[in-house]
C-alpha cells in the first residue's frame, strides 16, 4: 500500500509544481480569403503556420498553440477564441495574440481617436465599403478591451504581447491602451496595478497599407509576419523587445518604404523574459551615406550640435562604461538640420553595422552664442570659486555687469539663479560649494540655454504651415488666464499642400519644456491632418504663473520626441495631462545658436508659435 500511496504524493506534487509555472501560450489568427474581397486574397495562412514553427523554436508547446483560420475566423469564432484564450491564462503566463489579415479605418463611435477614425480588423464574413458602411468588423477598441482581460489574467508576473499585421494598424488597440494609461495613474497613488505589461507591434501606420511581397525568392507574406518570424529566430537570450522591433524595422525598410511599422508598451522587457531598466538616451542611424560618414534621426531640436562628440554600440547596449564602441564619430556643420544631421565616423563601418547601432552622445559642445551670467555674491572668495568652477566653458560669460540673462545669488548657504524677468529658474540650499551643488547648477544652465533655443526656433520658406490657436474655457480675471484653474482648449488646421503629423511642445515661465501633445495614450501617428482639415480640440492647464510659448511642430511624417527625448517613455505622457521635461538629450544639449535660431531653412519642417500670458 506504500508504493501506490507515494506514487499518489509523487504525482500531486509535481502537478501541483508544474501548475505554478509560467505558460508560453498563443493564438494566431490568419484570413487569406474573404467572400467580401475574393480579388484580393492574403498568404496569411503559411505566415500564420510559419510563425507557429518559429514558436516552436523559442519554446512554445503546439498544445498551448491555437490556429484560427479563414472560415473558422468569423468575428463570432474570433471572439469565441478570444474568450477562450482568455480563460485559459493563468497568473504569470505570457500569452502572445497575432492577427494576419485585412483592416480597415471606420468613423470613430466614441470620441476617442484624434482622427476621429476608428481602426478594425476585417473577420472572414467582415465587409466594408465605407468608413460609415460595414458590418462583422472588430472595432479597435473591442480588441483592446480584450487584451486588457489578457493582461488582467496573466497579472503583474505575465506578459501579453500582441502582433497585428493589417493595413491600418497603428493605434489598434485603443481601448487597451486608455486602460494602460488608467493603470499607470493608478500606480503613482496606489501601487501596481494588478495587469501584466503589454508589448504591442503594428504593421503600419494607421492611414498606411500593409503590404505583401515574395519572401527571399520564396512565399509572398505580409512584412510584419515574415520579418517577426525572422528577428525571433535571431535573438538571443539578451534581446530586449526594443532591440527585436528594430530589427523588424530595420527588415522592413531594407524592401518597402511604403510601411511603417508601430511599437509601443513595455518595449524593454527581454524577449518573452524579465523587465530591464530603459536605455540611455540615444539616436539611430537613418542612412549610411557612406563608409564613414552617416545620417542620424536627430538634430538641432533634439540637443545635436556640431561637434558634439559620438560613440556607436549595438542595438540593446544598456552601459556602455569600459565597453568599446563600434566606432566614433563627430557631429558635422554641414548638413545640420532640426530633426537629422551629419556625423563623421573615425573608421569605416559597413551599412549593416551602422544601421544596427544606438548612438550615444559622449560629449558635447555647444556652438552658440554666450550666455551672459552675472554673480550677485558679496563674499569675494565664494564668488571667486564659482567663477574659477564655471569659466572655461565656451558658451557661459560670467560677468559682474548689470547686463545678463541670468544673476546667480548666494547667500547663507543658499543659491537662488534667476531670469532677467526676475522669475526663480534654479535653485539649492545647504550645499555651498560641493561639486553636487555646481553640477546641479550646470545643468540649470543648460536647461536654460535649451529653452531658450526652443522659445526662439522658427523655420523660414517651410512647405508646412498650420493655424495654431487657442480658446479659454472658463475665464478668470478679465483678459487673464489663471494657472491650475482656467482650461485652455488647443487647436490645428492644416494649412499645407500636402498632409501633416503634428506635435506640441511647452516652454514655460521656469524653463521646464514639456511634450503636450502626444499624451499618454496615443501614437505620434494618431495626430495627422489632410490639407485644410482642422484637428481637435485639446485641452490644457499651466500650473504656473508666466509665459507660455508654445510650439507647434509640423512634419511630413511622425515624429516621436519622446523617444527620441527620453528613454522608456515610448508611448507616454498624460491624456489631460503632459509629459515630465524632456530628458537628458534635450535638457543637456539646448540653447542658442550664434545667429538667429530662426535662420534655419529646408522642408523637413515647420515650425508656428503661440504665445500665452498665464497670471
Amino acid at each position: 500500500m506504500k508504493k501506490p500511496l507515494l506514487t499518489l504524493l509523487l504525482y500531486v506534487l509535481c502537478a501541483s509544481a508544474a501548475a505554478g509555472q509560467s505558460v508560453k501560450r498563443a493564438l494566431l489568427v490568419g484570413i487569406g480569403v474573404n467572400p467580401a474581397y475574393p480579388a484580393a486574397p492574403l498568404h496569411a495562412v503559411a505566415g500564420v503556420q510559419a510563425l507557429r514553427g518559429t514558436l516552436f523554436e523559442k519554446g512554445f508547446e503546439d498544445r498551448h498553440i491555437r490556429v484560427l483560420t479563414d472560415s473558422e475566423a468569423t468575428r463570432s469564432g474570433i471572439l469565441d477564441a478570444l474568450a477562450q484564450f482568455s480563460a485559459e491564462v493563468q497568473p504569470g503566463d505570457l500569452a502572445l495574440l497575432h492577427f494576419y489579415g485585412h483592416g480597415v479605418q471606420i468613423a470613430d463611435d466614441d470620441r476617442d481617436e484624434a482622427d476621429r477614425l476608428d481602426e478594425a480588423i476585417v473577420p472572414f464574413d467582415g465587409a466594408w465599403q465605407s468608413p460609415q458602411v460595414h458590418e462583422n468588423l472588430i472595432r479597435d477598441d473591442e480588441l483592446g478591451r480584450w487584451v486588457h482581460a489578457l493582461r488582467a489574467r496573466a497579472g503583474t508576473r505575465g506578459q501579453v504581447v500582441v502582433a497585428l499585421d493589417a493595413c491600418h494598424a497603428g493605434s489598434g488597440l485603443r481601448s487597451a491602451a486608455k486602460a494602460q494609461a488608467r493603470a499607470e495613474q493608478q500606480r503613482l497613488s496606489i501601487g501596481d496595478a494588478d495587469v501584466a505589461p503589454l508589448v504591442a507591434f503594428y504593421a503600419a501606420l494607421p492611414h498606411q497599407a500593409a503590404i505583401e511581397l515574395s519572401q527571399e525568392g520564396g512565399p509572398r507574406c505580409a512584412m510584419l509576419t515574415w520579418n517577426f518570424c525572422k528577428a525571433l529566430q535571431r535573438a538571443q537570450p539578451e534581446t530586449t523587445y526594443r532591440g527585436l522591433f528594430e530589427e523588424i524595422t530595420l527588415l522592413i525598410a531594407t524592401r518597402t518604404r511604403k510601411q511603417t511599422p508601430q511599437a509601443e508598451g513595455a518595449l524593454d522587457m527581454r524577449v518573452f523574459g524579465e523587465n530591464l531598466p530603459p536605455p540611455p538616451p540615444y539616436f539611430r542611424v537613418h542612412t549610411s551615406l557612406d563608409e564613414r560618414t552617416l545620417l542620424l534621426g536627430g538634430g538641432l531640436l533634439h540637443g545635436l550640435h556640431p561637434g558634439d562628440a559620438l560613440v556607436l554600440h549595438p542595438v540593446d547596449t544598456r552601459d556602455t562604461l569600459g565597453r568599446a564602441p563600434l566606432a566614433r564619430a563627430l557631429v558635422e556643420e554641414a548638413g545640420l538640420g532640426i530633426l537629422e544631421c551629419r556625423a563623421a565616423l573615425d573608421r569605416p563601418l559597413s551599412e549593416p553595422q551602422a544601421l544596427r547601432a544606438w548612438v550615444f552622445v559622449e560629449r558635447r559642445r555647444f556652438a552658440r552664442r554666450n550666455l551672459a551670467l552675472r554673480l550677485d555674491i558679496a563674499d569675494a572668495a565664494q564668488r571667486e570659486a564659482i567663477r574659477q568652477q564655471l569659466t572655461g566653458s565656451e558658451d557661459l560669460d560670467v560677468q559682474s555687469g548689470a547686463a545678463a540673462d541670468l544673476l546667480l545669488r548666494a547667500e547663507r548657504g543658499r543659491w537662488e539663479l534667476t531670469s532677467a524677468e526676475g522669475i526663480v529658474i534654479w535653485q539649492q540650499q545647504g550645499v555651498e560649494g560641493s561639486d553636487a551643488a555646481f553640477q546641479s547648477l550646470r545643468q540649470a544652465l543648460a536647461d536654460y540655454r535649451q529653452a531658450q533655443f526652443l522659445r526662439e526656433l522658427e523655420l523660414e520658406a517651410s512647405p508646412f504651415q498650420a493655424e495654431f490657436t487657442a480658446q479659454v474655457g472658463v475665464r478668470g480675471a478679465p483678459g487673464g488666464l489663471r494657472a491650475n484653474r482656467d482650461t485652455v482648449f488647443l487647436q490645428v488646421v492644416n494649412r499645407s499642400a500636402t498632409p501633416v503629423y503634428y506635435s506640441i511642445l511647452d516652454i514655460d515661465a521656469r524653463n521646464r519644456v514639456q511634450v503636450l501633445l502626444p499624451g499618454a495614450h496615443w501614437l505620434p501617428a494618431d495626430f495627422r491632418l489632410e490639407p485644410g482639415e482642422a484637428g481637435p480640440l485639446h485641452a490644457a492647464r499651466f500650473d504656473a504663473p508666466g509665459r507660455e510659448v508654445l510650439k507647434l511642430l509640423l512634419t511630413p511624417q511622425p515624429v516621436d520626441l519622446r523617444s527620441a527625448l527620453e528613454s522608456g517613455a515610448r508611448s507616454g505622457g498624460g491624456g489631460a495631462g503632459f509629459l515630465e521635461a524632456l530628458l537628458e538629450n534635450l535638457r543637456e544639449s539646448g540653447g542658442r545658436t550664434r545667429g538667429q535660431s530662426g535662420g534655419y531653412s529646408g522642408k523637413e519642417a515647420g515650425v508656428e508659435t503661440l504665445v500665452l500670458e498665464v497670471e
